[in-house]
């Protein structure tokens, strides 16, 4: 999907007005605890996503892939059935939602604050890689995450790309 553009609004009300003329699939609005800023992603081919969620600086983040479409932003993941038009999951992030790192059939991984979580489709965690500070760098090399935190935590680990499950786990320590 090449057309997706983010619409702020003012305020709950404004965007619970806005989406009554909107022509096309508008879906259950996803709503993160103590929400401050509200708006929908509008998607070509009429698809309106609506959330309302706390802004910590970064914006919301959206992937889809055939049937699904997937938002996450502040401390929420929100997984949406295109076919169905509805909300069919939400995952709250052990702390801040950075961004989407991987998917494939089988799942998919997302950076969180302060380390990894890989999850269905469905919403369910299958595992998580959680740190004892923010996350300064990572990289994706084939299916090696390695990367350091901001208080100098060198850390690597392994996961299947194809399955999106965890295969190892390597920490090293401080430099």
């Amino acid at each position: 999907m090449d057309n997706v553009n983010w619409v702020n609004c003012d305020s709950r009300n404004d965007l619970e007005a806005r989406l009554i003329g909107l022509d096309g699939k508008v879906f259950e609005t996803s709503i993160a605890d103590e929400s401050n800023t509200w708006g929908y992603i509008a998607v070509e081919n009429n698809i309106f996503i609506p959330i309302g969620f706390s802004d910590v600086g970064l914006s919301p983040q959206l992937y889809i892939s055939k049937n699904m479409a997937v938002v996450g932003v502040s401390d929420r993941l929100s997984g949406y059935s295109l076919d169905m038009g509805k909300l069919i999951f939400t995952y709250q992030t052990p702390t801040i939602f950075h961004e989407f790192v991987l998917f494939n059939d089988d799942g998919f991984v997302i950076q969180d604050e302060i380390g990894f979580v890989g999850l269905s489709y469905s919403g369910k965690e299958k595992w998580s890689q959680i740190y004892d500070d923010m996350i300064e760098t990572y990289s994706l090399n084939g299916n090696l995450i390695s990367g350091e935190t901001v208080e100098g935590t060198k850390f690597k680990f392994a996961i299947s790309t194809s399955t999106c499950t965890l295969i190892t786990n390597e920490e090293f320590g401080h430099p």
